[in-house]
């Protein structure tokens, strides 16, 4: 299946609530230039959820560089390297939606790549290990429990998905299916890929996609290399 590569600087100026309501609402992931008014897009956010939604203050991720904790998956890694992952998944409830602003790029151009696996893992014929197979988050930045990989609210038929490989591990690892799965589902997914620079923005729905990084394949023409990669970050949950 074909990649769907966007590069946000080479994007309007300019984007809608509405248009950020229809890309998160259609693909879970949505891609700007410029600053956004933060409470606006709150508004917009709590519409989607169909709840209240509380924002919290950015942190600036500076990858890789001495000061990444070693509870990062990034930690020890370059900043091409992630595997596929969601944000906060040993939280209780992880953030719904994650915001990141480039600020910097580094000396290599690279892709973050999105794989809405929410909303494809009902056509899985496996997708009822993933509401069943139990979990164990390893204690990252908050206590140990046992959790899913996917739960669906009843009321709202919303999916929630969870997995980082540094903070979870299958609690029977000998019989585990649950990852394997998840990676499945990501190969059939439609991938949308996309190369940040200073002033890009990427909004996505945490509880619907995975995602991770690798060199680019694709680089915007307005790329052009810098010291070290920084990215602000806020989210909502």
């Amino acid at each position: 299946m074909d990649t769907i590569r966007v590069c946000p600087s080479e994007m309007s100026l300019k984007i809608s609530r509405e248009a950020v309501a229809a890309e998160l609402t259609q693909r879970a992931v949505a891609l700007f230039r410029g600053d956004i008014r933060l409470t606006a897009l709150t508004h917009v956010l709590r519409t989607i959820a169909g709840r209240k939604l509380m924002m919290f203050g950015s942190d600036f991720l500076g990858e890789p560089n001495s000061l990444t904790p070693k509870k990062w998956l990034s930690y020890g890694r370059e900043s091409y390297d992630l595997p596929l992952h969601t944000d906060y998944p040993d939280y209780l409830l992880p953030p719904r939606f994650v915001l990141l602003k480039c600020h910097s790029v580094g000396k290599t151009p690279v892709e973050t790549i999105f794989y809405d696996v929410g909303s494809e893992a009902q056509k899985h014929p496996e997708y009822v290990t993933l509401l069943n197979e139990p979990w164990l988050t390893t204690g990252g930045a908050e206590r140990s429990r046992l959790v899913r990989l996917l739960r669906i609210a009843p009321n709202t038929g919303t999916p929630l998905l969870r997995y980082a490989s540094n903070v979870m591990r299958p609690f029977f690892p000998s019989s585990s299916r649950g990852r394997r799965i998840l990676l499945e589902i990501a190969a059939i997914a439609p991938p949308i890929t996309v190369v940040l620079v200073p002033g890009d923005n990427v909004l996505w729905d945490n509880w619907r996609v995975l995602h991770s990084r690798r060199p680019a394949f694709a680089v915007p023409s307005a790329w052009t290399a810098g010291t070290e990669r920084i990215l602000e970050r806020w989210k909502w949950m």
